[in-house]
């Protein structure tokens, strides 16, 4: 080989062959093809909306805590039963348990957890309670209000027309469809 086609050989080995392919239309076709692979996964990587934000971050305090482990969480099924509750932050944030009817009579004492997005639209009373545990009596002087559930989380309640605090007693939401159901 004599210094000519050796120089040649170089040359066409050091350039680049599809120096542009990545811009090209076959690139493009290539790129949405991984991008429709990658839409079916089950997470999702980059910025995403508060909501999705705020309910990764309340799943994850939960999991550091152990919560799901020892306490039930109240699905869309539950109904009838009460939560001790308390103002905070603009929201209504949940304690424990008050009163529960049937299978969930067990629940009462433990802390209130509200599945994910189950409650959102559904009616509650929010009505004051003259002793803080056990068998409360409602307030007189207070009439329950009725509210509907806005966006919720685990701990919390967002409620319209926004919930109005008690001047004194104990606050208890009820998740009931019926107005006699209170005790």
């Amino acid at each position: 080989m004599n210094t000519e086609e050796f120089r040649v050989a170089l040359k066409d080995f050091l350039r680049g062959r599809d120096s542009g392919k990545h811009w090209g239309p076959q690139a493009r076709a290539e790129s949405e093809a991984r991008k429709a692979a990658s839409s079916a996964l089950p997470w999702a990587l980059g910025r995403q909306d508060q909501d999705v934000q705020a309910r990764l971050t309340e799943e994850a305090q939960l999991r550091a805590a152990g919560i799901p482990d020892y306490y039930p969480i109240l699905t869309k099924r539950d109904s009838n039963f009460s939560v001790h509750c308390h103002f905070a932050r603009g929201r209504v944030e949940l304690d424990e348990i008050r009163h529960a009817r049937g299978v969930m009579s067990a629940r009462s004492g433990q802390r209130a957890l509200l599945a994910w997005g189950d409650f959102v639209g559904r009616v509650c009373w929010l009505a004051g309670a003259d002793r803080p545990r056990g068998q409360s009596l409602l307030m007189q002087d207070s009439p329950p209000q009725k509210l509907t559930v806005r966006k919720h989380g685990y701990f919390w309640v967002e409620l319209e027309p926004e919930a109005k605090p008690f001047g004194a007693g104990y606050p208890i939401l009820f998740f009931t469809d019926k107005l006699k159901d209170l005790k």
